[in-house]
């Protein structure tokens, strides 16, 4: 009796491992597809609505000094310069002053500069409302652009 069982139950024993590698099979494959509603990266075609998650606005910001390498994904925070008294001269009499705008904003397009130089550099951002007002509300001052993270 039990040698007409073993062929039926080595055929049986193998179901396990075949089920075992269909599942990593399949968890292969999920892990390789991106997160519902991330956003697609590096992909000339993709328009700016794309890029930006739920509730964030793309701001266009023209910063007075941006660091180089900067790249599309980069998170990057703002800091608003002035000085005190409003001169702008820099003298030992003044003591200038820093806020910081925005904090962790995810670079969309990197610094584009004008061809001339004359203008200066801007940078396409992904910011939530609060800080797209007060991006906009310092938006004559010196911008500053410093990284906080890459990709």
């Amino acid at each position: 009796m039990f040698a007409s069982m073993r062929p039926m139950l080595a055929r049986l024993s193998r179901w396990p491992r075949r089920i075992g590698a269909l599942a990593c099979l399949l968890l292969a494959v999920a892990s390789a597809l991106p997160p519902r509603g991330a956003p697609r990266l590096h992909h000339p075609a993709t328009r700016t609505a794309d890029l930006l998650f739920a509730g964030e606005v793309a701001v266009t910001v023209v910063v007075t000094s941006t660091p180089d390498g900067l790249h599309q994904g980069d998170r990057i925070g703002l800091l608003a310069g002035a000085d005190a008294d409003g001169g702008g001269s820099g003298t030992a009499g003044s003591s200038a002053t820093a806020s910081m705008l925005a904090d962790r904003l995810r670079v969309l397009a990197p610094p584009i500069k004008d061809a001339s130089g004359t203008d200066p550099p801007s940078v396409l951002v992904a910011a939530r409302r609060g800080d797209a007002l007060r991006i906009a509300a310092h938006s004559g001052q010196s911008i500053f652009v410093i990284i906080d993270q890459r990709p």
